[in-house]
């Protein structure tokens, strides 16, 4: 026996489930096959941040330098585990290739565009349907400990400025007195006011609640094994609980997205980076505002009753075992910028898997070769900041309507 949908989402983490949430609104009946809890996965403890304004994307001119020069570093924020695979060389190429000035600018641009709706989108969507996520709009503060660090920082800050980032540049007395969590030996900093962060596994798992409050059907514990193709179109959906047809599907399992169109004959230029994250209740004092210590590469995230840090960008495959030389890099880097002596985390270390492309925006596509079958991934550190955005023009392009914007930068076929 078959289980009929209008159309069936693969993947319960931030982009499926705001999918779901504005085809629902549309009204289309969606369900929703996520293989393990909705916000299990790269969702579940990331930094929750929602950041327009970091609208640089990864591939930029000089990140190959410092990423030779951190890779013999165990603790560092950016490791490559050595290993031969084709997949991995072809990506690494075709990122080097985007890391020049005219795909660094295209990109921010396309980047900071749809970050900015995002963030407007998230601000309604989160009011209307009062979710309780902890969202609040206190801005970003990037913390620098060293006078070459802050002045590259400076430097990339006045390009976004010229493109019409709001952003202030404070030095070390006007930094402590802004964020008095900071040590003493910070350099400087800079403030993005418009930035803002919330709990990103309360954010989806709230949603779709919302969701099937409202008749949509969500299976966890369903891992999709196969689409099966007849005449173009897909026609059924194996999973390890039953099978599924549907209308149209729409894939956005993150990292896992690569290796289940590989089955179809559609590889997609997509790598896992893993991230890690830790936590520590019940601090006495917190930081007013969410902090990025910018020479180790760690967000730093103040929530209800903890205090988060999150880094690193490791490719090692679909590994997510957790390597304690990264866990004590981001704990070190803590303790350097902040006032953290003492304190203790309470909870495990945490790794996600984030789905990276070449150029650094997603993919937010059709897929031509299949009629009913779409894809959305390769949101790397962006997913929370582009939810609401990507759910929206899903909506739009499995509704077979004009999309709000032009979809090229979003392309399957770009790389």
């Amino acid at each position: 026996m078959s289980n009929p949908s209008d159309v069936l989402i693969i993947g319960g983490g931030a982009i499926g489930i705001a999918a779901a949430y504005y085809l629902q609104e549309s009204g289309r009946q969606v369900t929703v096959l996520e293989q393990n809890e909705i916000a299990s996965g790269s969702s579940f403890a990331n930094a929750g941040l929602i950041v327009p304004s970091h609208a640089i994307p990864l591939a930029s001119p000089g990140v190959i330098a410092d990423g030779l020069r951190w890779m013999f570093d165990k603790q560092s924020p950016f490791y490559i585990k050595p290993r031969l695979d084709l997949d991995l060389i072809s990506w690494i190429w075709k990122f080097y290739r985007n890391c020049r000035p005219a795909q660094m600018l295209a990109g921010f641009q396309t980047l900071k565009k749809i970050g900015f709706e995002s963030l407007a989108m998230m601000q309604h969507l989160v009011e209307s349907e009062s979710l309780n996520c902890d969202f609040q709009q206190q801005g970003w503060l990037m913390a620098y400990r060293s006078p070459h660090a802050f002045a590259h920082g400076v430097d990339e800050t006045q390009f976004m400025q010229s493109h019409g980032v709001e952003a202030q540049i404070l030095n070390q007395q006007d930094t402590l007195s802004f964020e008095p969590f900071l040590r003493e030996d910070i350099h400087g900093s800079i403030f993005f006011p418009k930035e803002a962060h919330l709990n990103p596994s309360q954010f989806v798992t709230t949603l779709a609640d919302r969701i099937q409050t409202r008749g949509g059907s969500i299976h966890t514990h369903t891992q999709a094994l196969e689409l099966i193709d007849q005449n173009g179109r897909i026609e059924r959906i194996i999973t390890d609980q039953g099978e599924f047809t549907a209308e149209d599907v729409l894939i956005t399992n993150g990292a896992w997205a690569h290796q289940f169109l590989k089955k179809l004959g559609l590889p997609i230029a997509l790598q896992p980076a893993k991230g890690y994250s830790i936590s520590f209740p019940n601090l006495p004092l917190m930081p007013q505002r969410p902090l990025y210590l910018s020479e180790d590469k760690v967000a730093v995230t103040p929530f209800t009753n903890h205090l988060r840090l999150a880094g690193t960008l490791e490719l090692s495959g679909m590994d997510l075992r957790i390597d304690p030389q990264r866990i004590a890099g981001i704990k070190k880097a803590g303790t350097r910028f902040m006032q953290l002596s003492g304190a203790e985390e309470t909870t495990e270390p945490w790794a996600g898997l984030r789905p990276c492309t070449p150029d650094g925006l997603p993919i937010i596509a059709p897929i031509s070769q299949v009629q009913n079958l779409f894809l959305s991934t390769g949101h790397a550190m962006m997913g929370i900041t582009l939810a609401p955005f990507t759910g929206n023009l899903l909506a739009q392009l499995l509704n077979r309507q004009a999309p709000s914007m032009n979809l090229a930068p979003f392309a399957l076929d770009r790389f």
